[in-house]
């Protein structure tokens, strides 16, 4: 890169960071993380990668914070950072709070491991930090039965899983493979208890008739809405809270955010900035998790109607939940 370019894109890289550090000061961390993000793509830096890892404890990504706050003090040497230090040092204390290390072992080697939907490596994986409280762990591999399970990590401490994943043996799949006689049961083969496991059934001729019916889904469905209406009252709830925290931060006149990002004004204007970030996110899950539910929940009145299956076929219908226009969440149920 020429010099003249390379003064550019370090221009473009400041401009960035102080968009990102502009939209911290309202409240909108995750537009402001892709801006710090842009700065450190265009031109990398200590102060850069700072950046986002404020912007990521912000929005309670501990773990991803705790990397990249992490690497960037390591740089002591930067005049940013040597500037900064004791606000970062704070910054980083309270993110390790939020983080534990998990380790996961096992058979068979080389598996892949899966993290909350990410593959994060294979077995055995050495100690990982993590951000505390509930990860999804799943563990596949080619030939096995894939297991998936909860596995809870305490703020500062080691938490270790095994894994015995059994083999797809050939023997077991053979008899759904060679068709059943009309006395035949459904053969189901099962992975340990927290997966579904791999179904195999025979011909539809041989199956048992059905059991429950439309009175079951019906339950299922009210269950199902009612569960969705308790997801959106309490998301909404602590979206009002995390509305309020925000309210006192800023209405504070001694708690501000510095130009680094961090929080300035004492313990207590970090403890309101906490809260406010922390209960904004349970709320967006409540409304997300409320928004799934009430979809599901249509879906199930739905195939409980007359005519909601013809000639032995059910209809399918697909509920599908995102990002919608301006950060909302939205739902649409395709059939």
């Amino acid at each position: 890169m020429s010099p003249l370019a390379f003064a550019q894109s370090g221009t473009e890289a400041d401009a960035a960071i102080s968009k990102g550090v502009e939209l911290r000061r309202q409240g909108k961390d995750e537009e402001a993380l892709e801006f710090f993000q842009r700065a450190n793509k265009l031109a990398p830096s200590p102060r850069a990668k700072a950046q986002i890892g404020l912007a990521e404890q912000a929005i309670g990504r501990w773990a991803d914070a705790e990397r990249d706050l992490g690497e960037a003090m390591a740089v002591g040497s930067d005049p940013w950072i040597a500037k900064q230090h004791s606000v970062l040092g704070e910054a980083l204390n309270v993110i390790r709070r939020h983080v534990g290390s998990l380790t996961v072992k096992g058979e068979p080697a080389g598996a892949v491991v899966e993290m909350d939907g990410e593959a994060v490596g294979v077995l055995p994986l050495p100690d990982r930090h993590v951000t505390a409280g509930e990860v999804v762990v799943t563990v596949r591999a080619s030939g096995y039965v894939s297991v998936t399970r909860k596995v809870s990590v305490t703020p500062g401490e080691l938490a270790a899983e095994v894994f015995h994943l059994k083999r797809l043996d050939s023997e077991v799949a053979a008899p759904a493979l060679a068709g059943r006689g009309p006395e035949s049961e459904p053969t189901a083969v099962h992975g340990p208890a927290e997966l579904a496991g791999v179904v195999t059934t025979a011909s539809p001729a041989d199956q048992p008739p059905p059991t429950g019916g439309p009175g079951r889904l019906r339950t299922a469905a009210w269950v199902t809405g009612a569960a969705g209406g308790l997801s959106l009252v309490a998301g909404v709830t602590f979206l009002l809270l995390g509305k309020s925290k925000a309210d006192s931060f800023n209405g504070d006149n001694t708690c501000d955010l510095n130009n680094s990002g961090g929080v300035v004004g004492g313990s207590h204007c970090q403890d309101i900035y906490d809260s406010w970030h922390t209960n904004r996110a349970i709320g967006i899950v409540g409304v997300s998790a409320g928004a799934v539910l009430a979809a599901a929940s249509a879906v199930l009145f739905v195939k409980t109607q007359p005519g909601a299956s013809a000639n032995g076929t059910t209809s399918q219908a697909l509920a599908a939940c995102g990002v919608g226009p301006g950060r909302g969440v939205a739902c649409a149920v395709r059939f």
